[in-house]
């Protein structure tokens, strides 16, 4: 099947991995910018709504085919991503960017059965 466990790993690692290979610029997109002010918070918000756009059309496509029993929702997605920001941000805020991997098969088992 197309949407292989490994294939699945890879929506979650993606923003994870971003995150960890640029810390100061995720700090600055996911923490500062909130203390920044609403208008920059809009660009926050950008950011996480290009991954839960991303994700809607993967899941959309999986429920489609079968691969998935429920259809995905913005709520449920938006809920996902900033859950992975989260704890991606939990890595960044330790200075233990080279651990964030280990979060992947967690965060892609949670993902998977929000649809399940």
């Amino acid at each position: 099947c197309q949407y292989s466990k490994e294939s699945r790993a890879v929506t979650v690692s993606a923003l994870l991995s971003i995150i960890a290979e640029y810390p100061d610029l995720s700090r600055i997109v996911f923490r500062e910018v909130r203390a920044a002010g609403p208008e920059l918070e809009v660009r926050r918000d950008v950011v996480l709504g290009r991954y839960v756009a991303l994700l809607f059309e993967l899941f959309s496509t999986a429920y489609a085919r079968g691969f998935v029993s429920r259809p995905p929702d913005e709520l449920t997605l938006y809920t996902l991503v900033a859950g992975i920001e989260s704890i991606a941000m939990r890595y960044v805020a330790r200075d233990e960017v080279s651990r964030a991997g280990e979060a992947v098969p967690v965060l892609t088992d949670l993902v998977m059965r929000a649809f399940r």
